[in-house]
């Protein structure tokens, strides 16, 4: 399966969240395969976790020449030892071990969790040793595709949120605002909380999520505040949106009334 930003997503998102179109118009992003295998993906999550991408393909590399094949059997077959000559922490050694246990006795069934919703394959995935949420989700992400994810814990997503709103913190509160803000959420459930935003194309926005572009955005953008409201409109323009009628501050926030 292969997970694609199409330019639809990225006006939707625009008319959404007018303050990314600037970033939008210089930022490229390509598409990547998501194989739906959660445990091969989970395998390489804990052997990267703490790791510079260098070290974690060396010792992924070894793992690869000593078990053949990733699976759950060789996996639970494979000694400690041997494990750890690969280059993996004796933690992390449990960890797999732990997680090829469950696999084996039925505590976990990753082709059927594949087809469950969000937050039940986060419920899950956080009760083997060595899960947190924060993988979970890049889990949710990266193998499964699922477009509505956007982490708390990522470093990077909290601060390009914070560039992009000329914020100096961001707590629990304010950053779920922006997930709802940037998600279908916002038409779906959090319309009648959030009437000061008026949406144009409702019934086209309603059907698209964009967690997974933002995550992107920043992750290969370097992100400017906010630009002003006549740099904005040349923009929008070049990009064929709407161009705004008039716009005021509030919360923070680039308030685009439509």
């Amino acid at each position: 399966m292969k997970f694609t930003i199409t330019e639809e997503d990225k006006a939707a998102l625009c008319r959404q969240a007018p303050e990314f179109a600037p970033v939008i118009v210089r930022t490229e992003l390509e598409d990547f395969e998501c194989h739906n295998d959660l445990f091969p993906a989970l395998f390489e999550a804990i052997v990267s976790q703490q790791l510079s991408g260098k070290a974690a393909a060396a010792i992924y590399g070894k793992l690869e020449t000593l078990l053949g094949a990733i699976t759950a059997e060789r996996l639970q077959a494979a000694s400690m030892e041997a494990l750890r000559g690969c280059g993996l922490s004796a933690r992390k050694a449990e960890y797999l071990h732990g997680i090829a246990a469950a696999v084996l006795s039925g505590a976990i069934d990753f082709d059927r969790l594949a087809q469950s919703d969000d937050a039940t394959v986060i419920a899950e995935l956080v009760k083997l040793k060595g899960v947190g949420v924060w993988t979970a989700e890049m889990l949710l992400i990266f193998t499964l595709g699922r477009k509505d994810v956007l982490s708390y814990r990522d470093l990077g997503i909290r601060r390009g949120l914070m560039l992009l709103n000329r914020r100096e913190t961001l707590e629990d509160s304010d950053f779920e605002f922006y997930r709802r803000r940037y998600s279908r959420a916002v038409l779906l459930e959090g319309y009648a909380q959030l009437q000061h935003f008026r949406m144009i194309n409702l019934a086209f926005s309603a059907n698209h999520q964009f967690h997974n572009f933002i995550r992107h955005i920043f992750s290969h953008a370097v992100i400017d505040p906010a630009p002003g409201q006549d740099d904005f409109g040349q923009i929008a323009e070049r990009l064929g949106f709407v161009r705004p009628q008039k716009a005021n501050r509030k919360n923070g926030l680039n308030i685009i009334h439509i």
